[in-house]
C-alpha cells in the first residue's frame, strides 16, 4: 500500500506570453502518476494550467483518491517577512499572499505584472536603485 493514491507535480516555469503549441522547456508541465495513469501534460499558460490541475484534482477527489500535489514555487517566506513589509494580521503568511495577489495581474495571454510586483515588494524591504521593476535578464 502506498501513502497516496495519486501524485500530481507541476513545473510552473512559464514565459510572459503563451508558449508555442509545440512543447518547450520554458513552459508549464503537469505530471500525474496514479494507478493506470502515468502522464506528462504540456500547458501553454498559467490559466490553462490552473484549469487542468483543478479538473484533475476534482476527478481524483470524486473517486475518493488521496493525492499528493507538488508545485515548484515558494510556499513560505522567512520569519518576520510580513512585518518587514508592514503587513499586519494573525496569519502573516496570508497577509503576504494577499499583498502579492493584489499586486499581480495575470491574463489569459499569460502576460503578468509579477516582476513589477516583486520589484515593488523588494523596494519596500530595501529601497534603492537596484529595484527597477524590469524582468531579470534571460540566460
Amino acid at each position: 500500500m502506498t501513502l497516496f493514491d495519486a501524485y500530481v507535480c507541476v513545473d510552473w516555469s512559464s514565459a510572459d506570453r503563451l508558449t508555442p503549441a509545440a512543447p518547450r522547456r520554458d513552459a508549464i508541465w503537469v505530471g500525474e502518476l496514479s494507478p493506470g495513469r502515468e502522464e506528462q501534460v504540456y500547458v501553454r499558460g498559467r490559466h490553462g494550467a490552473t484549469a487542468h490541475v483543478r479538473e484533475r484534482l476534482r476527478r481524483l477527489a470524486r473517486r475518493g483518491r488521496r493525492v499528493l500535489v507538488g508545485f515548484d514555487l515558494p510556499y513560505g517566506y522567512p520569519a518576520g517577512f510580513a512585518a518587514r513589509l508592514g503587513l499586519e494580521g494573525d496569519r502573516p503568511w496570508r497577509a503576504v499572499w494577499d499583498a502579492i495577489a493584489a499586486a499581480v495581474a495575470d491574463d489569459e495571454a499569460n502576460r503578468s505584472t509579477r516582476f513589477a510586483a516583486a520589484s515593488a515588494l523588494n523596494a519596500r524591504l530595501s529601497p534603492g536603485p537596484a529595484h527597477s521593476g524590469a524582468a531579470p535578464p534571460r540566460r
